[in-house]
């Protein structure tokens, strides 16, 4: 079974307001999916220092901008989007290779762990102990907020990330094509004999007649039938056998 989000960054749920236990797992599962391939003491390390540095960027929550005589306040989502070209993430302890996508994911996790810290307004005399109730649940709901802003970036980063990476294996994958049409042919034939092999009753060279007299006359790179489909039955053996790589072919 798997380990539910609030155990996972030992948090212990019971604590959370039960007004607030769904929001809060909601934002630690998705945490947890970002940084699910970390090691313990990594995630240990690196929310320990993205503490540190959430309390030491303090004031960078306080604009100096004032607005209708009122300071701008801001988060702390958009306090890291705006550190992003600052901070050195190598810098983090013990949290080798780090993304901002999993900086702002443990962010969230720090936000919801602060949950659990009294504030100051604890320990305010002029405040009756309904009134700090009252201040304690909005402060938590502000954390929630938080946090769900953090989560939420660290979401787009991600997909950001990997569209970067998409776009490069596709470039890699197109410079692979004109330098090698061949590879692009047979990768195309795995393809058509892995969905349509039974047709031919698993017969290879069937199949990639079929396949190659289908194809545009500027795909035939071929000299000839035969040599066609010696050649794709070949390519379709070595992918078997792990010597033909087809896993950028969409």
């Amino acid at each position: 079974m798997s380990q539910s989000a609030f155990k996972y960054f030992g948090i212990d749920k019971k604590s959370i307001p039960h007004s607030n236990q769904v929001d809060c797992e909601y934002i630690l599962e998705k945490a947890k999916r970002i940084i699910v391939h970390r090691h313990r003491n990594e995630i240990t390390s690196a929310i320990k220092a993205i503490y540190r540095f959430y309390q030491d960027s303090e004031h960078y929550f306080v604009s100096d901008e004032i607005t209708d005589d009122k300071k701008i306040i801001y988060s702390p989502a958009s306090v890291f989007q705006n550190l992003i070209d600052k901070f050195d993430l190598t810098t983090i302890p013990n949290f080798p290779s780090a993304t901002w996508p999993e900086c702002f994911a443990l962010l969230s996790v720090t936000l919801i762990k602060n949950i659990f810290y009294r504030p100051l307004f604890w320990q305010d005399e002029t405040l009756d102990e309904a009134e700090k109730k009252t201040k304690q649940h909005e402060f938590t709901s502000q954390l929630i907020t938080e946090a769900m802003e953090a989560i939420t970036q660290a979401e787009h980063l991600l997909e950001k990330q990997h569209d970067k990476e998409k776009k490069s294996n596709d470039s890699i994958r197109a410079l692979e094509i004109r330098h090698n049409p061949g590879k692009e042919l047979k990768c195309e034939f795995v393809a058509f004999f892995q969905e349509n092999g039974a047709e031919y009753n698993n017969n290879q060279s069937e199949a990639a007649r079929k396949f190659y007299r289908r194809l545009t006359k500027d795909k035939k790179i071929y000299t000839s039938l035969e040599n066609a489909v010696r050649t794709l039955t070949k390519g379709l053996r070595a992918h078997r056998k792990g010597k033909l790589n087809c896993s950028n072919k969409k």
